[in-house]
């Protein structure tokens, strides 16, 4: 896999990419939008890694907001780098609302609760009244 300095240096690079570059780019990129879905669960050096990648996609941006033109190798870094930022915010935002979801489920089960054990108390209540007074009436016509 490319290193930092190697991405960088392949992302900017004039010429267009050969075979093999080419291909350690596609895995990089793989490797990245792979991360984005762990990011919670990784090292600090691979969250630097992704870090590092935004800000090349970020100074990308800029450079093609600036007017300056982009060479092909650039644009495909940036069209990528696009697509897995916009991803992650995506599915960040879906994480988000399935947790206020399931906390929304959480609270109405306990409510459900709640009501269970009143009912239960309700009639575990009426059964001990009702066995005293069948009780009672049997004493006395005893």
């Amino acid at each position: 896999m490319l290193t930092r300095n190697e991405f960088e240096s392949l992302s900017h690079k004039p010429t267009p990419w050969t075979k093999e570059e080419e291909y350690n780019i596609k895995e990089y990129l793989r490797f990245i939008r792979d991360s984005q879905e762990y990011k919670e669960y990784m090292s600090k050096e691979n969250i630097g890694l992704l870090n590092d990648f935004q800000k090349t996609t970020y100074s990308l941006q800029e450079k093609k907001d600036s007017n300056i033109p982009l060479n092909q190798n650039e644009t495909i870094i940036l069209t990528s780098g696009a697509k897995i930022l916009a991803n992650s915010k995506k599915e960040k935002k879906e994480i988000l609302e399935e947790k206020a979801y399931i906390k929304t489920l959480k609270r109405n089960n306990a409510y459900d609760r709640h009501g269970g054990i009143s009912a239960s108390l309700a009639t575990l209540f009426i059964v001990i009244n009702l066995g005293i007074f069948i009780a009672g009436l049997i004493l006395m016509l005893n």
